[in-house]
């Protein structure tokens, strides 16, 4: 484990497992989401266990990511989801990057600086079918792809559009967001006699809830990282959660019935209990929202939060944990002996979604990569500033 602080474990082992049990549900390539880290969990290293699947077509939301990858070494495909803007069309031709186009004039000014570098550009065209977020709206999309097709030194490799409620019960509205795509591409077939590359809709929802779209390919992002995107989605697949995250018991004292614990007073101790402190705050992607009301494992027992939660600490009640000691692992997402905590609880409790606290607490600490290499075996992975350097392996 690092030396002091709270950490996440990341398991490559069941990041593997993940990826192929998804390839073996969509029956299409992957376009593996690997933005903001890779969810928390590292995009480098994700990258690394992809590729071993046959994985070569990466995604993230903007140049600074894509760079970060690049000067990792990574060498396969990258596409930007977030939409161009003129500002990153030099970066884009010298990284090799796919950039998103939503607007002409955008295309247009790559198209300048690619035809002065002798450059061809592959992009890809977002078709807004009811997300609202980015894209060309369906019904003008036909003018916009007129367009685009012509601009020099731009070459459109793919086409795809987003959904915005798959992970509900009702399908309605992705059924119909799907249609809506459909009926563009074969617009775009028919009338101007192109068959675009590559095509993608379905992201992790819609691979669990409907199978496969039947496009050549497909972007799971949570899924892969070991989560159904919601309770409504029906479990057509096992998925194992990569991400768990613990730290250690720093401190331990006696408090007496009737006093206060942390800040502004809001938990007083109904008996004398032994107080434990543990290394992690919201600083470290705990929320605050967990104050008085989150739940932490200690040798093997759940054990509450008590009081507001800190920058760097947290106090927990010791009442039903007498023998726990100082160095003690504490497992703040994950499971030990016989209880866990899952990200689900954990989202529940602060009122977000288990993709905004996988994020969190991926990005803001240290993180120890697991790999099985067979079942009493283990490779650890410390890397030395997340992932956003070549990581040395300890093993």
């Amino acid at each position: 484990m690092p030396n002091r602080g709270s950490w996440v474990e990341i398991n490559l082992g069941r990041l593997r497992r993940n990826i192929q049990r998804i390839q073996h549900r969509s029956k299409a390539d992957i376009i593996l989401p690997v933005k903001a880290d890779a969810y928390g969990h590292g995009a480098v290293e994700t990258v690394k266990v992809a590729r071993e699947c046959g994985i070569d077509f990466f995604c993230v939301a903007n140049v600074g990511e894509a760079v970060e990858l690049r000067q990792a070494g990574v060498q396969d495909k990258i596409l930007l989801v977030v939409p161009l803007v003129k500002d990153d069309c030099e970066a884009i031709i010298q990284y090799d990057l796919r950039p998103t186009i939503c607007n002409v004039s955008a295309a247009r000014e790559l198209s300048k600086i690619a035809l002065k570098t002798r450059h061809m550009i592959r992009v890809h065209l977002e078709v807004d079918t009811g997300m609202g977020r980015g894209g060309v709206w369906h019904h003008d999309f036909l003018p916009f792809f007129r367009a685009v097709v012509n601009i020099p030194e731009i070459r459109i490799e793919g086409i795809y559009t987003h959904f915005a409620s798959a992970d509900e019960g009702d399908l309605f509205f992705t059924e119909e967001q799907l249609r809506r795509f459909r009926l563009v591409l074969f617009q775009i077939e028919s009338l101007y006699r192109q068959r675009i590359p590559i095509i993608h809709s379905d992201n992790s929802s819609a691979i669990l809830q409907l199978g496969a779209a039947g496009f050549s390919h497909v972007r799971p992002g949570i899924a892969v990282y070991g989560y159904y995107p919601s309770r409504h989605i029906q479990k057509t697949i096992k998925l194992e959660p990569v991400m768990s995250c613990k730290t250690e018991l720093v401190h331990i004292q006696d408090i007496q019935k009737g006093r206060s614990v942390s800040y502004n007073r809001t938990y007083f101790l109904r008996e004398d209990s032994q107080v434990g402190v543990i290394d992690i705050g919201y600083a470290d992607g705990y929320s605050r929202r967990l104050s008085n009301r989150g739940k932490v494992l200690l040798r093997g027992k759940k054990a509450p939060v008590i009081g507001a939660v800190c920058m760097d600490m947290t106090m927990v009640n010791l009442e039903n944990i007498p023998y726990a000691k100082i160095n003690d692992e504490v497992v703040i997402l994950g499971r030990q002996g016989n209880e866990e905590i899952t990200i689900e609880e954990l989202a529940e409790s602060i009122g977000t979604i288990h993709y905004e606290v996988a994020t969190l607490l991926g990005l803001l600490n240290k993180r120890v990569f697991i790999d099985e290499v067979s079942p009493h075996v283990k490779n650890v992975l410390f890397p030395s500033n997340n992932s956003k350097s070549p990581l040395e392996r300890a093993h």
